[in-house]
């Protein structure tokens, strides 16, 4: 392994073979230019990590050449050498950022000081930008992770009010009309979805119709089974279909769109009580594997509601009737 990559540029052979010799004595590897206009193509070299340039030679001169160099990589640094004391000059390379200013004829052992901390200057400014971007890497999956464990934490937390809600309303008797919108309004709050739609088998079992929804024209309004029946879009077409496959097989069942769809069952002892189904058909926006969790979480107490909310229901009907009879 070389100890550097150095482009030497010089119209003098007798010094630009001295200083080739050199450096490679010293271990580095090195490339001749004779002047400016053929030492521009290795500017562009990735692995060239340091150039010496002659100031006065035919053509661009050194001055010219280094600021070339610097624009191509400004970390890459120059080192100028003159036969002229030229304190302007000394000026210019200072203000365009060389990093060092040799007046031939100048010593070995001082050349050989001003490569080694060019080169080391450039090691330092690579670490330090290596450092920089792992540092921010770093704290972007830092980051990242942190926003992940605290969107999950908001998911929770919506999960867990949306369960409480339909927990509060059990502890009440409702009719089923009030339990399914509750059940509405819990699953969008925890979700955040656009549109819901609830499915309930009728009096034989053997049929799924919708029996209350929301988001089913613009986000938020709501519907009732008449409203819905009389939906002519495919969507709900297809949401029976993947409702009552939900409902057959027992288990969520989930339809890649756009917008994406699931049919998550409503399951209480084994009694399979209806479905919901759910998307965002006005933004598209996918439907999480979390979203999909949440939505089945929410579903086992909606059984539970929509089974005390039915039980209600036959149990007024039967009270009527029974007051029917006893007074003809």
């Amino acid at each position: 392994m070389t100890a550097g990559s150095i482009l030497v540029v010089d119209d003098d052979d007798n010094v630009r073979d001295l200083v080739i010799r050199y450096l490679n004595i010293q271990g580095y590897e090195t490339t001749a230019a004779t002047c400016a206009e053929e030492a521009l193509p290795h500017l562009d070299r990735r692995n060239l990590d340091l150039m010496v340039t002659d100031f006065k030679m035919p053509g661009m001169n050194g001055l010219d050449l280094a600021q070339r160099a610097l624009a191509s990589d400004p970390d890459r640094p120059v080192i100028l050498m003159t036969a002229f004391a030229d304190v302007d000059n000394a000026r210019k390379s200072v203000f365009l950022g060389l990093y060092d200013f040799l007046i031939k004829p100048f010593d070995l052992s001082d050349f050989k000081k001003s490569v080694l901390r060019a080169l080391d200057h450039r090691r330092l400014v690579l670490q330090n930008r290596e450092y920089q971007l792992n540092l921010e890497r770093m704290v972007e999956e830092r980051t990242r992770a942190l926003q992940e464990a605290l969107d999950k934490l908001h998911r929770k937390v919506k999960e867990l009010e949306g369960r409480d809600r339909i927990n509060q309303h059990l502890l009440t008797v409702h009719t089923l009309e009030e339990t399914l919108s509750a059940i509405l309004e819990a699953v969008q709050s925890a979700i955040g979805l656009e549109r819901a739609v609830i499915f309930l088998p009728d009096v034989s079992g053997q049929k799924l119709g919708p029996a209350a929804g929301t988001g089913v024209s613009a986000p938020e309004d709501s519907a009732s089974p008449e409203t819905l029946r009389g939906v002519s879009e495919a969507w709900i077409r297809e949401a029976e279909v993947v409702a009552e496959q939900a409902l057959r097989e027992g288990r969520a069942v989930e339809r890649k769109g756009p917008p994406d769809s699931v049919a998550v069952p409503m399951l209480r002892l084994g009694e399979r009580v209806g479905v919901i189904f759910a998307q965002n058909p006005f933004s598209n926006r996918p439907l999480a594997e979390e979203d999909v969790q949440t939505l089945a979480s929410l579903t086992a107490q909606a059984a539970v509601a929509v089974s005390d909310a039915r039980l209600y229901g036959d149990s007024e009907k039967w009270r009527t009737a029974l007051e029917n009879l006893g007074n003809p």
